[in-house]
């Protein structure tokens, strides 16, 4: 049997539970290849979503031998492996099973023309997502650099995530994500709490289906318009910090911001040399983009996706997707959007903080475009 040395989880017979498209792999190569045409209930099987999550009020026997039983607490478990305990909720928690989350993609897929490219279960068959292309891509600053439009859907049952759908801009060449806008006003994510049983009418209005092609247009939009903001490198510098660090840069003293900007466990330092040099820069080979505000936004995308400090490639991809990896993505998403200066900030101010290094601003400039390696060696606090 594979080590586990990841987040997927298995199905009752020992495989995988993850199936993907052929020719689109996943890093650690596990799950089962289907071809883009496989019946959704193929996909239910392969991915391991056939199952049922049942439900038990809790019981515990005290020390006399008297069994007890807990009304408002029921145990979660699934029931072709009953032993497999999921998580202890309230009484009045709804359960989204396996089958309601195929049951959404296989209306949307009918209705649509969405095409599944993923489906898979992590943390110990806890939390559920399964992935769907939604036919649109677009190029940015350069034809190589393909954009895709994906829909994502998400959930949990031991209650440490609602059910969650949202649309995701993916670029092809390098795998980065960011959420787009929904057509719901003011968000990105759809969400149902399991207070509220899960609808998939609801959902679909919410998520804005019919309108999706409008929301991927305004999406590209934004993006090339950030591919026609050119940022210096002193720009870079402060919106990494206006990023990590909001509010700091102006009132930081410049030795202990020189600091901060070149020390490797550092999430800025990270985020400037990928901004602003090829080396370990995903899509180095497409020419359009560099020195703007989509670079930057690209090198913070990478890191969050791809560099963050995690125990497994796929508890990365749990918080890039799922957790604070999405809200760093849309903070830096509204950060270089916000901006109407090609330079808003003076290269001054990179020089008085690199003078703090005894350096000259232009000399740090040439050290960040040299680059070293990226290491993917950052606590997860100073990350998120």
């Amino acid at each position: 049997m594979i080590p586990m040395a990841h987040n997927l989880a298995r199905r009752a017979d020992g495989e995988i539970a993850m199936a993907y498209v052929r020719g689109q792999t996943p890093w650690h190569g596990l799950g089962q290849a289907l071809s883009p045409d496989s019946p959704i209930e193929v996909w239910a099987q392969e991915a391991g979503y056939t199952f049922q999550i049942s439900r038990s009020r809790v019981r515990y026997q005290d020390a006399a031998g008297s069994l007890h039983v807990v009304n408002d607490r029921h145990i979660l478990f699934a029931d072709d492996n009953p032993s497999q305990y999921l998580s202890i909720v309230s009484d009045d928690y709804k359960i989204v099973q396996p089958m309601d989350v195929i049951a959404f993609f296989k209306d949307i897929c009918a209705k649509h023309g969405f095409l599944m490219t993923t489906a898979g279960f992590m943390r110990g068959r806890r939390v559920m997502w399964a992935q769907a292309d939604i036919g649109a891509q677009e190029y940015i600053a350069d034809p190589a650099d393909v954009v895709k439009g994906k829909l994502l859907l998400s959930t949990s049952c031991d209650g440490t995530m609602p059910t969650s759908g949202r649309f995701v801009a993916r670029q092809v060449v390098c795998e980065n994500t960011i959420n787009m806008a929904l057509a719901e006003k003011g968000g990105t994510v759809a969400k149902v709490r399991h207070k509220t049983q899960f609808d998939v009418d609801d959902l679909k209005s919410r998520l804005g289906i019919g309108t999706v092609a409008a929301q991927f247009r305004d999406t590209i939009d934004n993006l090339r318009k950030l591919a026609e903001t050119p940022w210096t490198p002193a720009a870079m510098l402060y919106h990494t910090y206006e990023l990590y660090r909001p509010g700091e840069f102006l009132k930081t003293d410049p030795e202990k911001s020189y600091k901060i900007a070149n020390d490797e466990r550092s999430p800025i330092s990270h985020v400037l040399r990928l901004a602003v040099n090829d080396l370990d820069y995903f899509g180095a080979e497409i020419k359009g983009g560099r020195g703007t505000a989509y670079r930057w936004l690209n090198a913070v995308t990478q890191f969050v996706d791809h560099h963050g400090r995690a125990r497994t490639a796929d508890a990365r991809l749990d918080t890039a997707w799922f957790g604070a990896g999405v809200d760093v993505k849309l903070r830096a998403l509204d950060l270089a959007l916000a901006s109407t200066s090609a330079t808003p900030v003076p290269l001054a101010i990179a020089s008085e903080v690199a003078q703090a290094g005894g350096q000259s601003g232009a000399d740090w400039i040439a050290s960040l475009q040299a680059g070293r390696a990226v290491s993917p060696t950052i606590d997860a606090e100073q990350v998120f």
